[in-house]
């Protein structure tokens, strides 16, 4: 089938066969002329791009932000048809979703696809688009915004094959002890192929004199799911395909495959590794989890500002669009040659004041996006709260959440990581907004720190937003456990590792606005004394 069949449902779906209505109301000609000028400025300006489309397909208008995504020049891009930059695979995917628009089944739709960028590589848009009516309400045209989800699309793609190419055998098995995954070392170690494990009781992989026993183990551990060791204390052996038995270390996790527990199984061969030294073989386990632990990380801090990008570009379009104003201003001025210095002088501070908030938001996503090593040095805990805060502080504007930071007054200084523990403020605040994403009250993102009676420098995030999951046996801090649709379930498994790894602990719990509240400590670098 050519690329032309292919696309008669679909052009056949936006009334290709009529030509464009006369007299189509511009979404800017509502209201006064300011109000449209408004509304104008507001569609070319948006953090993200935006076009709208006729009932024919014809591309009318699109703004800067959709150039810059796709690459062409205005001129260039309003004169394509609206298939042009579709990649040829993802074109039917939105076929039915168009159909129902114009039928008035649905008001929105949204949709994760390809375009083609004008220099022909993929690009991953996260496309919404509506239907506009007119007075009579008969349809006027399409309205669609378009987001680059590429560097996200990524992102994941590059955690599950980190996952792949883990060192240890994994093996997801079902309640019933069948697996249903096993990744490439998993193969490799027990001589099988995926085809001949899939599907197969997970006792296969047990020396015969276990396997009996091994089904009581499988539904103790079902009964009370919690990541740990299996067989602590006792030596584990595997059995591979060629009868042969080797000792091993497991461990386990409870994972949520189409809503239904699995447990998750990493197995790591010690046949070596009980040749070693004992002190020699902890410390290389040690330091391989740690750099396992930074790379998740550092993944983890790039799909976060990749998520965040829409927000920080409206935060960072503040200070630059005063900047602009400012300037052009003491312009005016001098070219009616009515500037005085002492007049001018206010203007230029004011320019330099938005400059260094600029330069502080640029900072704070480069120093958090950095990769290195972590370091433990003193740490002021005040400063990054507040370098957290200035990340996710266009989310929280676009999202209408009011966010208040509390501190004691005093410095409160820990031995630490600095990025490490602004990842876990960033991944709680974060995960805050998400939560007040569909309350209908006012919404409150409260933020305290302090010393604790202990010593000890406690910070709390606490929303009044939908609260913790309620089901019985859920750990909202387990590698995997996610309430978003799209989410990984890493972060928070992630952030209590790292406070873990600074010596304290991170825990949740229901507040009494029926919203949740996370904390952790961390020990003063100061012992406790307070540095006024």
């Amino acid at each position: 089938m050519s690329k032309s069949q292919s696309l008669t449902p679909l052009l056949g779906a936006l009334r290709t066969d009529q030509p464009e209505r006369d007299g189509i109301p511009s979404p800017w000609s509502q209201g006064s002329p300011e109000r449209a000028s408004a509304y104008e400025a507001a569609f070319e300006h948006a953090a993200i791009g935006m076009a709208l489309v006729g009932l024919n397909g014809k591309l009318l208008s699109a703004n800067r932000a959709l150039c810059q995504i796709l690459g062409y020049q205005r001129d260039e891009l309003v004169s394509l048809r609206f298939d042009a930059n579709l990649h040829p695979q993802d074109i039917p995917f939105d076929f039915g979703l168009i159909s129902e628009l114009l039928a008035g089944k649905r008001e929105h739709f949204h949709i994760e696809k390809r375009y083609v960028h004008k220099q022909g590589h993929a690009l991953w848009i996260l496309l919404s688009v509506s239907l506009v009516y007119d007075d009579a309400q008969q349809p006027c045209y399409f309205i669609a915004q378009l987001q680059d989800i590429t560097d996200r699309r990524r992102a994941e793609a590059t955690f599950h094959a980190l996952l792949e190419s883990a060192p240890d055998a994994m093996i997801i098995a079902n309640r019933q002890g069948r697996i249903v995954l096993v990744n490439a070392q998993a193969q490799a170690y027990f001589g099988y192929h995926a085809d001949e494990m899939l599907g197969q009781p997970v006792e296969m992989l047990l020396p015969e004199r276990f396997r009996g026993e091994h089904p009581a183990h499988r539904d103790r551990y079902f009964a009370s799911p919690r990541v740990r060791g299996m067989g602590v204390g006792t030596k584990l052996y595997a059995r591979r395909k060629d009868g042969g038995e080797v000792p091993v270390e497991i461990s386990l996790s409870l994972i949520e495959v189409d809503e239904v527990p699995h447990v998750c199984c990493a197995i790591r061969d010690l046949t070596q590794w009980n040749h070693a030294d004992e002190t020699h073989r902890r410390l290389t386990a040690v330091e391989h989890l740690a750099s396992h632990r930074n790379e998740l990380a550092q993944m983890l801090r790039l799909n976060t500002m990749s998520e965040m990008a829409a927000g920080i570009a409206h935060e960072l379009n503040q200070p630059l669009s005063a900047i602009a104003n400012y300037a052009r201003g003491a312009a005016r001025r001098m070219n009616r040659g009515v500037a005085k210095t002492d007049e001018l002088m206010p203007v230029i501070d004011s320019i330099a004041e938005e400059a260094v908030r600029a330069s502080e938001i640029i900072r704070s996503v480069k120093r958090f996006v950095r990769k290195q090593e972590p370091k433990r040095v003193p740490v002021d805990v005040n400063e990054v709260v507040e370098s957290a805060l200035r990340i996710i502080a266009g989310q929280a504007h676009e999202r209408g959440v009011e966010v208040v930071f509390d501190g004691s007054g005093h410095r409160l200084q820990v031995m630490g990581d600095a990025i490490q523990i602004e990842q876990v403020m960033v991944n709680l605040l974060t995960n805050a907004l998400d939560a007040l994403d569909d309350v209908t009250h006012a919404k409150l993102l409260l933020i305290e720190a302090n010393r604790t009676e202990k010593g000890q420098v406690e910070v709390r995030v606490i929303d009044n937003g939908c609260g913790l999951p309620t089901l019985d046996g859920v750990d909202v801090f387990e590698a995997f456990m996610t309430t978003k649709i799209d989410g990984l379930g890493m972060g928070l498994a992630i952030s209590r590792s790292l406070i873990e790894a600074h010596g304290g602990q991170l825990t949740a719990e229901t507040n009494e606005c029926g919203g949740a509240t996370f904390r952790f400590q961390l020990s003063c670098e100061d012992g406790g004394k307070h540095d006024d």
